[in-house]
């Protein structure tokens, strides 16, 4: 499909916050509901646990194998979370099954490898590297449960078969969408498009009434992995924040021209001031016809969900009303004393 449903939440953020940062991890989440923790799992095998307060939302962890593994992490990896998203897609596009199969020309086609042979390549390197990779989630007893999210890789005569571990289920707390042209956007675009249909998912009634949201550009800096200003040399602040927020944009955009029936725009709007003053800025996000198709439905799902629940106590607070109501009036009048 050229709107890919795929996983969406707080696990799978986590999972690609780790795969960009390793070792990096902060110490504390961002949120008072999630905090992060560098510990040893029971083999004694380095892992970071996010711990969630919320019982929608289990706690979730990531071990590695090795020690050695966590420096491997901190770079760039832009490439597994592509992959990995686009494996994930294709999954639920064939219904969730323990067998996922597909052709090597597939991944060519969406643009992720230039040839079969590159994507075998490339495919058998992700194999390896999520091999090291173990996503556990913890039960109702606080018992850690799961593994690698494949547990194995056949490629016979340029078709792929992989066999998808229950791990993989643990990403999917929601949905969202993503244009299939995705996937052949350069590593920055990539990122800021995903970044956008992930909270896209967030925000389907701002969409549904205004056509669109807003994202700060402190975020979109941070999700990129753009450097903060004060670690950019020589005040490249153009060279190293704005120029690749602007490039990303641009090529969205044009990737996104005539691909559906809709409209998918992104704009900059920030003062030509000083980084920071631009900093405070945002990206406009305007979306109709196919691209925002979805995401309304879900806002007048959640519209009519509202409303019945309202409806219900309303009544059932009116039901309260008239009983007591009742008992008042059955109620004895008080006996007066005589003096």
């Amino acid at each position: 499909p050229k709107l890919c449903p795929i996983p969406n939440g707080p696990a799978l953020s986590f999972l690609i916050d780790f795969l960009q940062a390793g070792g990096m991890m902060p110490e504390c989440g961002r949120s008072h509901n999630v905090r992060y923790l560098k510990t040893t799992n029971e083999k004694h095998q380095p892992c970071v646990c996010r711990e969630s307060k919320n019982a929608r939302s289990p706690s979730l962890r990531i071990s590695v194998d090795k020690e050695e593994f966590f420096a491997r992490l901190n770079g760039n990896n832009v490439w597994t979370e592509k992959l990995l998203l686009f494996l994930l897609a294709e999954s639920n596009c064939q219904g969730n099954h323990d067998k996922l199969g597909f052709p090597l020309k597939v991944l060519v086609d969406a643009g992720l490898y230039s040839t079969a042979n590159n994507a075998r390549r490339g495919l058998t390197a992700f194999m390896e590297f999520q091999r090291h990779i173990s996503i556990e989630q913890a039960d109702k007893n606080g018992t850690y449960h799961g593994g690698s999210l494949f547990t194995a890789c056949d490629i016979k005569s340029n078709y792929v078969t992989l066999t998808r571990s229950t791990a993989v289920d643990f990403l999917s707390d929601y949905f969202t969408f993503l244009p299939s042209f995705a996937f052949s956007l350069s590593d920055g675009a990539f990122v800021l498009l995903h970044y956008v249909f992930s909270l896209a998912r967030q925000k389907t009634a701002q969409i549904a009434e205004k056509g669109g949201f807003t994202l700060s550009l402190r975020g979109i800096c941070e999700r990129m992995e753009l450097p903060p200003p004060k670690d950019v040399v020589n005040r490249r602040y153009r060279e190293k924040i704005q120029l690749p927020i602007e490039r990303a944009v641009n090529e969205i955009n044009a990737a996104a021209v005539g691909f559906v029936d809709g409209t998918l725009a992104l704009e900059i709007v920030a003062p030509a001031g000083r980084i920071h003053e631009w900093l405070d800025g945002y990206l406009k996000i305007q979306m109709d016809g196919a691209y925002a198709e979805s995401f309304n439905k879900i806002a007048a799902s959640r519209t009519c969900k509202m409303t019945r629940f309202t409806d219900a106590k309303e009544k059932e607070a009116a039901k309260i009303a008239a009983r007591a109501e009742s008992k008042k009036k059955k109620a004895p009048d008080p006996v007066r004393s005589v003096s």
